[in-house]
């Protein structure tokens, strides 16, 4: 009887035991399927470049890998060939701009249309009320007469009779009493419109008349503040090294504003244009760039930034979901939650930013597309968003696909590097951002009247930090004519110290950030510096 119990003992035991063994099997299978998704999804990226969208078992073909290639390749020859079609459009507006300038401002000169440094000439700008009335009369006949004194196809596209518009705009009433010393002074600003037919006189039906405005007799204060003569002409472009290509046809509005506001003795004159390409037809049919290769470049680029626009999605879907199970999962095993830099390991950053420029890649390159086939007007705005679109979604491109060189042990340690050291830069550079304005604001402060490298706070800016690579110390040092004065000193000391500070302690306290990173990086792994629980639980 005894033995009896006994055996029945053993035998519920045993049955037990198996009940826990087959409960546990499920867990174990879900632990090592985890942990195997997880050592791929860790594995170095030229292998992870062979999954693509695939679930499962990973292909022998990087096919991510041979995307991004291809992709790259497209977008680099297109990207050139949108770079050469850009600056040949820039260099036709930049000179019909000068042409322009040449043409209705008097007394221009080739002086002022280049950028010496320090500049040879000075502002283009005028003194008296003679030089303005001259200037106003000789720009309205130019304007136009343009069509048959242009040595380029110009033509008035405003109504031919009355082709200008002057618009002066002046303050009140202004008086000045000599003898009492007072000013009677109404500030309110008016503005007047006129256009101006080709045989107006030369007051050109304006009341009260420019010369009224900028004449000081009996007191009167000058109350001219802008006077702004605005026309609109076309331009056609017809480039015959390139008969292929279909004559362009522009519309220039243009502005030459001479600007009192200052009212200190000296009036600026300047042209400004703006530039719109316009749909026009040629033998009675809309005009066709033919530009095929542009198009044919456009649409591979666009298959392929496609492409890995979906690879990318696929792997980010998977990351987030592989992310979800793992931190369910530790919750449960380990009792604690997968922390935000731990869950951020296992959803690839790289990912999404390729993915951010692939998608800001593929509208700049319909927007290529759209300008390039004329089905609308197009300006000068219009070209530099698509460069923008183009040239910054590529820079993003890159840094994702930098990522692929990390399986090398060498760029893998660079990449350890600079991850490391993001923290502690951003806190370099911090500092060294407050610092850097403090120079700022007192360069400008004191030197703005003195030096023409500080004149105004943006220029400002830029002296210093081309002072920060060496550019033009000596200029710098020496644009102060007065020499021994007290503006001249301090500039002096100004510049050493900023040049001691910025050059030689700050750029060397950066590279010793670095240094010390690699020097902390160079004998270790990544898993032996994170002792986090997703590593531990991988390692396992």
């Amino acid at each position: 009887m005894a033995s009896f119990e006994m055996k029945s003992r053993s035998e519920d035991t045993q049955e037990i035991e198996n009940n826990n063994q087959n409960q546990r099997e499920p867990e174990v299978e879900l632990e090592q399927s985890l942990k195997h998704a997880l050592q791929q999804h860790f594995r170095n990226p030229f292998a992870a470049s062979c999954s693509g969208c695939k679930v499962g078992r990973p292909s022998e073909t990087p096919v991510k890998l041979a995307v991004l290639a291809i992709k790259l390749l497209f977008v680099i020859v297109t990207l050139a060939h949108f770079g050469n079609q850009r600056a040949s459009f820039a260099k036709y507006i930049d000179r019909n701009n000068l042409a322009l300038k040449r043409l209705l401002l008097l007394d221009w000169t080739n002086l002022f249309e280049t950028m010496p440094y320090p500049p040879a000439t000075g502002q283009y700008a005028l003194y008296s009320i003679d030089e303005l009335m001259a200037h106003l009369n000789h720009t309205v006949h130019k304007v136009t007469t343009l069509p048959m004194t242009s040595v380029g196809s110009l033509f008035v596209s405003s109504d031919e009779d009355h082709p200008v518009n002057i618009c002066v705009e002046y303050y009140d009433t202004g008086i000045y009493n000599r003898t009492t010393k007072d000013i009677q002074f109404d500030q309110t600003r008016r503005k007047v419109c006129h256009d101006i037919g080709i045989n107006d006189t030369d007051n050109y039906n304006l009341n009260p008349t420019i010369p009224e405005l900028m004449r000081g007799e009996a007191g009167a204060l000058v109350r001219l503040i802008h006077l702004q003569v605005e026309f609109a002409v076309d331009s056609i472009h017809v480039d015959m090294e390139k008969p292929d290509i279909s004559p362009r046809c522009f519309h220039i509005q243009g502005k030459i504003l001479f600007d009192n506001s200052d009212i200190n003795g000296q009036m600026p004159v300047r042209l400004e244009s703006d530039v719109l390409e316009m749909v026009c037809t040629l033998n009675g049919a809309v005009t066709s760039r033919s530009d095929v290769s542009a198009f044919v470049l456009c649409s591979f680029s666009i298959l392929f930034t496609s492409l890995s626009l979906v690879f990318c999605l696929c792997s980010v879907v998977k990351s987030v979901s592989l992310c979800c199970k793992t931190r369910k999962y530790i919750k449960t095993k380990f009792d604690t939650p997968l922390s935000l830099s731990e869950q951020l390991e296992i959803i690839n950053a790289r990912e999404l930013v390729t993915m951010v420029g692939d998608a800001i890649m593929l509208t700049g390159l319909i927007l290529y597309i759209v300008l390039n086939s004329r089905v609308m007007s197009s300006s000068s705005f219009l070209y530099d968003l698509c460069g923008v679109l183009l040239g910054s979604s590529f820079i993003l491109i890159c840094f994702g696909a930098l990522h692929f060189l990390s399986f090398n042990k060498g760029f893998h340690i660079l990449f350890d590097v600079m991850e490391n050291s993001l923290l502690p830069v951003f806190r370099f550079l911090v500092c060294a951002a407050i610092l850097f304005i403090a120079f700022a604001l007192c360069g400008w402060m004191v030197m703005g009247p003195y030096h023409i490298k500080f004149t105004s706070i943006f220029s400002t800016f830029r002296c210093l930090f081309g002072l920060i690579a060496g550019d033009e110390i000596y200029v710098t040092l020496a644009a102060i004519e007065d020499e021994f004065s007290f503006p001249w000193w301090f500039c002096a000391v100004f510049v050493t110290l900023y040049i001691t500070i910025f050059t030689i302690v700050a750029l060397n306290i950066l590279i010793a950030i670095f240094t010390a990173s690699y020097d902390s990086i160079k004998n270790k792994t990544k898993r032996d510096r994170v002792k986090s629980n997703l590593i531990r639980f991988i390692d396992e």
